[in-house]
């Protein structure tokens, strides 16, 4: 049996699992991988190339949430700083807040954080390894063309005509009015 290879480019921790399950997103020749490692299991889900209808995108609130957090706690060590007294306290407080204000700078510097979807005709997966915007854009490029080499692109025409409204229907005959008259047929 030949062996796929496989290509990592994405990977994250949950997002509503357990603390200790980790996930990793990997492309291969025809399909998307996602792994969700747990202790003692392993779980896989295939997504084809051939089968994906969309995915989706959505950026969230979580960056600013989280900088919301770390910069509660900073405010919270710099009180104590300027509170405490002696000098041996303040260094401990400016080296915690130091360590917050280095994970504030970071979390922002990542850029704005998203959730992703992929959508199949059976599924709509959330895809956890991609929860940043600028990561996830790069991926979903890749992805696309990975996609449209399976599926084939439509052209212009083909998506016009599938996005055009339906004809319209000529309006109903109300039962009272009396129905139209027909000619008579030819006489032969």
């Amino acid at each position: 049996m030949a062996k796929i290879a496989y290509k990592k480019i994405g990977s994250g921790g949950p997002l509503k699992r357990s603390r200790f399950t980790k996930l990793s997103l990997w492309e291969g020749p025809d399909h998307l991988l996602q792994v969700e490692r747990d202790h003692y299991t392993e779980t896989y889900k295939r997504f084809f190339f051939a089968d994906i209808q969309s995915i989706n995108l959505r950026r969230d609130g979580r960056r600013s949430t989280y900088n919301i957090v770390f910069g509660s706690i900073i405010g919270l060590l710099l009180f104590f700083y300027i509170m405490t007294t002696t000098f041996e306290l303040q260094v401990l407080w400016a080296s915690f807040m130091s360590v917050f204000i280095l994970l504030a700078l970071i979390n922002s510097l990542k850029g704005p954080t998203c959730v992703c979807h992929i959508t199949t005709a059976v599924q709509n997966e959330q895809i956890p390894a991609l929860r940043r915007v600028r990561k996830a854009d790069k991926i979903i490029a890749r992805v696309r063309a990975a996609i449209a080499t399976s599926q084939g692109l439509l052209s212009p025409e083909d998506l016009r005509a599938r996005l055009a409204p339906p004809p319209a229907m000529p309006p109903p005959i109300s039962p009272l009015e009396p129905a139209p008259e027909m000619p008579p047929p030819p006489v032969a």
